[in-house]
């Protein structure tokens, strides 16, 4: 009940800044049983109106209309209406409680069949599941979609048709037919790649091989290298730029001869069609795509495109982000190829299974092994001196045994890594507590 008077009174201050043509359209609209009083009537009722609304001095330029009483039980309550017959005469001033009162019966039914469609939702369990995951996610939106594992860029042709968000395929299509992108579709395709596991060298080659179709070598690396340097970090202030996400992609604003931004968005509707049969999608996705993308209904246009490519299978998390979107393409792929489980599995492994697997997570970056014990290596605590009470005033045991022994092997020197290249946060965290 407290939630209807709320809505109630905010429903009174829209009501408040109609005009007298927006409150007959409203009429209109919801077919109200309520008739403006013609001016004979008015002639005739003239006193009994003017004598039960006391605030209004001049009844002849308000408009009046008859309403069924029991529509306007507040304003007879406080005896604002003249009534006859079963009939209230009510001026256009207090009109809003006929509103008010419809208003009302339609909250209360309203929440009704809102009850019953919970209960109703409670009982599918794919919806249930999908709801109770809606909180963590949306608090976690500020976290980065990282792929752990490295992408070959020998597979970005393959993974464009199966597993990239429409966006990123336009992109990556716009890039192979005509050899260059300008700076903002690169900085959108550049950070994804980036995202999806391609390395600085791997994106440094993707780019080069393919902007050096129309240019020379020594021209890509004095216009082009460096921003692909900086969008990994190495460059300027070596800020570690994070993928995109659709927010982000949706309001950005496209030019002519650019791909960048959202398709749903940024595409005009018969171009956007064209796109989807291009990529061999059928006419009802079509068409289904197409209409939400006209409601402006983007993010649910996207994951019915994953859906479409899919075998209509939903993602188990909300697409809001183009990286999120691979790896919910990547993690349904996984379930079908033997060969994409263990991917899945590489991808989802902590540090720990890493050090079971491996043996020790310094065999990753060439640290060298533990010190053997049987090895002619000296121990810390041979020949120690006992701390006895017959001390002599002679050199220490310690420094003889020392001279006398022999001298360990001088081993190769590793070639230093850097270990940021090859660990990720939590893997450095756990070697750097290993007792070395």
């Amino acid at each position: 009940m407290w939630f209807i008077n709320q809505e109630v009174e905010f429903f009174k201050l829209r009501f408040s800044s109609l005009d007298k043509e927006g409150v007959e359209k409203l009429l209109c609209m919801h077919k109200i049983d309520c008739q403006q009083i013609t001016p004979e009537e008015k002639d005739e009722l003239k006193e009994e109106l003017h004598s039960s609304t006391s605030k209004i001095t001049n009844v002849d330029i308000v408009e009046f209309y008859k309403v069924p009483f029991r529509k306007v039980t507040d304003l007879i309550k406080s005896r604002k209406v003249y009534i006859s017959q079963g009939i209230a005469y009510v001026p256009h001033t207090d009109l809003v409680s006929v509103f008010v009162s419809h208003f009302r019966k339609n909250m209360q039914n309203g929440m009704s069949h809102a009850r019953l469609s919970v209960s109703n939702v409670c009982d599918d369990e794919r919806i249930i599941s999908f709801l109770d995951s809606l909180p963590g996610y949306f608090a976690g939106m500020t976290r980065v979609v990282w792929t752990t594992t490295t992408t070959p860029i020998d597979k970005l042709n393959e993974l464009s048709k199966s597993s990239y968000p429409m966006c990123m395929r336009v992109l990556h299509e716009a890039l192979k037919n005509n050899h260059h992108l300008r700076n903002s579709g690169r900085i959108q395709y550049g950070l994804f790649l980036k995202g999806i596991g391609v390395t600085m060298e791997d994106s440094m080659n993707f780019w080069k091989t393919e902007f050096t179709k129309k240019l020379d070598v020594d021209k890509f690396e004095k216009e082009y290298g460096y921003a692909i340097r900086h969008l990994y970090g190495k460059e300027g202030k070596q800020t570690n730029y994070t993928p995109l996400g659709c927010p982000k992609i949706i309001a950005s604003s496209v030019g002519p001869g650019e791909y960048h931004g959202c398709p749903y968005k940024h595409m005009d509707h018969e171009s956007l069609r064209q796109k989807l049969f291009s990529f061999g999608l059928s006419a009802a996705n079509i068409t289904e795509i197409a209409e939400l993308a006209k409601d402006w209904h983007y993010n649910i246009a996207c994951t019915t495109y994953f859906k479409a490519l899919h075998n209509n299978r939903l993602p188990e998390k909300p697409v809001i982000h183009p990286n999120g979107y691979f790896l919910e393409s990547r993690n349904i792929m996984a379930k079908d190829s033997p060969t994409e489980v263990e991917g899945k599995e590489r991808q989802t492994q902590s540090s720990s299974q890493n050090l079971t697997q491996s043996g020790r997570l310094s065999d990753k970056i060439g640290t060298p092994n533990r010190i053997d014990r049987n090895s002619g290596t000296p121990l810390r605590n041979i020949a120690t001196p006992s701390r006895s009470s017959d001390r002599t005033p002679t050199t220490p045991m310690r420094r003889i045994d020392r001279t006398s022994m022999m001298t360990p092997v001088k081993s190769v020197k590793a070639t230093p890594k850097r270990i940021e290249n090859h660990l990720n946060d939590d893997e450095i965290a756990e070697l750097m507590s290993e007792d070395m």
